[in-house]
């Protein structure tokens, strides 16, 4: 059974593994590969790291399959986010070989009553168009497409993809 709980430094690894293959893997079709190139194991290992000694109010929240990290989330409440919303599901990535399962979905959930315990009553997350695992696993928990707008490596890759604004406009959907 995959556990739910906090990312540790002894995780950056982990979470770096599973971020690269999973950007490969989701945009891989749609995104060039000079921009999918930018993330190597090395580099997001040293970011989650700066992520987790800065300390400003994210929630990383990992699931862990007897001591092998399977995927995480990353979120925070936002004041002042789009639309209203008042947090951000920053980032939701699951290993490949756990797609099938619902870990997805459990690390939503558990991100979201958590940041309802920070007062927040709605949630965002932005996602690249073509993003159907993502987009699907967010519309089988309620979201709704509330917004898109160009993304902003449209001009610096040369491509044309737009990202897409999941909501909850109530966030106890999905901490029930």
């Amino acid at each position: 059974m995959v556990t739910i709980r906090e990312a540790t430094p002894a995780d950056c690894r982990a979470l770096a593994e599973i971020q690269v293959d999973s950007q490969y893997a989701e945009y891989g079709a749609v995104l060039p590969q000079e921009y999918l190139g930018r993330y190597s194991y090395s580099d997001q290992e040293r970011e989650w790291a700066e992520l987790m000694q800065r300390n400003t109010g994210e929630i990383l929240l990992v699931g862990d399959d007897n001591g092998k990290l399977a995927g995480y989330v990353l979120g925070w409440p936002d004041d002042e986010g789009p639309l209203g919303f008042e947090a951000e599901l920053a980032e939701l990535n699951v290993r490949l070989a756990v797609h099938h399962t619902d870990l997805a979905e459990r690390l939503v959930r558990e991100l979201a009553r958590r940041l309802r315990e920070q007062g927040a009553s709605s949630v965002m997350s932005w996602i690249l168009e073509g993003s159907m695992s993502l987009a699907a696993t967010y519309q089988t928990l309620g979201a709704q497409q509330v917004t898109e707008h160009e993304w902003n490596g449209n001009e610096e890759y040369d491509v044309h993809l737009h990202q897409v604004g999941y909501g909850w406009s109530d966030i106890n959907v999905l901490c029930d």
